[in-house]
């Protein structure tokens, strides 16, 4: 099956769109956000389109059958870039004014949602290395939703200065960096009984067989004395 197929070129096209779209949010300035309204809408346009094809990508591999090596390391890493790069420039000095995040991202937020997926990126990698799968669970699929929610309703809202939409803006920032944390423990979970359990099982099979063991040796070791003691 070639590399480049059909998804792998959506994939390949939504990392160029990220990178665009990053680009573009770094030029943005609190300050001055009544004369970037225009550059906001362009990257929430483009936020959108990388976070639809990310679905349309997934959903083609599947159907055609044209899943690859490269799909499976290429994809989630444009999703972290594209979620992972808004996150922090949301919590950077530029989206700051008057002494607050006018994103509702603080930085320890940026950080709860870097580290998550450094988290699971390095536990698949040594999982998968085993030959064994540790694809995405149902709260990981959620969490990169509500992810694209939170991101999507702050490009929204400062795009088009809808003062209405802040409550749900930092309900949904605060929401996603939780449903983030919880993966992080679930995955941590999976991640503990597909490298510990095994062990953890070895053990346990052993511990019956060791009191056998335990319990023969002494009885072997007795039976000279008796053969002693006899008349």
């Amino acid at each position: 099956m070639p590399i480049v197929n059909v998804p792998n070129q959506i994939t390949l096209a939504r990392l160029a769109i990220s990178i665009i779209f990053l680009a573009l949010l770094a030029t943005i300035d609190a300050r001055t956000l009544d004369d970037a309204r225009g550059l906001l809408q362009v990257c929430f346009w483009l936020f959108i389109v990388a976070a639809v094809s990310d679905i349309v990508d997934g959903y083609l591999a599947r159907r055609l059958n044209a899943e690859t090596t490269f799909g499976r390391i290429v994809d989630p890493l444009v999703d972290k870039i594209l979620i992972c790069g808004a996150f922090i420039e949301f919590s950077g000095a530029a989206f700051t004014a008057g002494g607050r995040h006018i994103t509702g991202v603080a930085g320890w937020m940026a950080t709860v949602i870097v580290a998550r997926e450094l988290l699971v990126s390095g536990l698949r990698a040594s999982i998968e290395s085993s030959g064994r799968s540790f694809g995405a669970d149902g709260i990981g699929k959620v969490k990169m939703f509500v992810q694209c929610l939170a991101v999507g309703f702050v490009l929204g809202r400062h795009a088009w200065d809808l003062a209405v939409l802040d409550g749900l803006m930092r309900t949904l920032v605060w929401l996603a960096v939780l449903v983030t944390a919880a993966s992080a423990v679930t995955y941590s979970f999976r991640a503990w009984k597909l490298l510990a359990g095994p062990a953890a099982v070895g053990k346990l099979r052993a511990c019956p067989r060791a009191g056998v063991e335990r319990s023969v040796k002494p009885a072997v070791a007795a039976a000279p004395v008796v053969a002693e003691t006899a008349p």
